[in-house]
């Protein structure tokens, strides 16, 4: 029974030993920030991720609305490296604008998720 023990316990020590990271990308550092106060429309987004992304054709993508659900990003989100940006629009409207972003990490796993900020007058 002992040696059945000692050897269950060395393969289990094996494998946890060689499988891959369950982590995944999150979100470190936006650009307007997470529930910041603008005062002046921002021309992009830039979002930075704690690893490097995947760049698979249009597989990370960043979508902006104006409080009215209007689409305010431009079509093209660029990525580099844990960095992924896209241009906006003028914002016109004062309000919440919903930051909506959808990356693949690394390790090939896609994290999506989305925050605000607001636009507002001085």
């Amino acid at each position: 029974m002992r040696k059945m023990v000692v050897c269950l316990l060395t393969l289990l020590g094996a494998i946890s030993g060689t499988q891959p990271s369950l982590a995944h990308s999150s979100l470190a550092v936006a650009a307007p920030s997470v529930s910041q106060v603008v005062y002046v429309s921002p021309t992009r987004v830039k979002l930075t991720f704690d690893e490097d992304l995947l760049a698979i054709g249009s597989a990370n993508q960043i979508e902006v609305r104006s409080p009215s659900g209007a689409l305010v990003s431009k079509k093209i989100t660029y990525v580099n490296g844990p960095n992924v940006s896209v241009f906006l629009s003028k914002l016109k409207q004062l309000g919440a604008y919903k930051v909506a972003y959808r990356i693949v990490s690394a390790d090939g796993h896609i994290v999506s998720s989305f925050y605000y900020f607001y636009l507002k007058k001085k």
